[in-house]
């Protein structure tokens, strides 16, 4: 039988993005969960500073990979993978149809401890689609 770890954590987020010269910068401190299932490791939060109900899910991967699914509503949720060997084709839901994009990991670093459930993630990434650039994103994520 397969272990389970649950344990409340407190999140720390920031997200900077770079589109067209033009930077941005998005931050949050939110209280969640990390779940540990064998090797996995699952990091859960809703945001609470939006007038939609927005749910955040992190899952590491013991094969370096890294998902981060978002659901806003009763929209179709958002789900970005990242690898860093190879580059990871996606449909990205719309309001007009799905849309594909390439995730490209220019940096990952994950840094987890196991008792008590903390760590660090380090994320450095492009969107493309049809092979033009949409955006870059820097990525760094703290939980404690």
């Amino acid at each position: 039988m397969t272990q389970r770890q649950t344990q409340n954590v407190q999140i720390q987020l920031a997200i900077q993005t770079t589109q067209d010269g033009h930077t941005d910068n998005y931050a949050i401190t939110e209280v969640g969960q990390a779940v540990k299932i064998g090797s996995q490791l699952y990091l859960r939060y809703q945001e609470s500073n939006s007038h939609q109900k927005i749910k955040v899910l992190f899952k590491v991967s013991e094969d370096n990979l890294l998902t981060i699914k978002r659901s806003v509503d009763a929209q179709v949720p958002t789900k970005l993978v990242f690898n860093r060997q190879k580059d990871q084709l996606i449909d990205y839901p719309t309001a007009y149809g799905n849309l594909s994009l390439v995730t490209h990991t220019h940096k990952m670093r994950l840094l987890i401890s196991q008792a008590p459930i903390s760590g660090k993630i380090e994320l450095d990434y492009s969107l493309s689609s049809q092979n033009n650039l949409v955006a870059d994103y820097k990525l760094r994520l703290i939980f404690k």
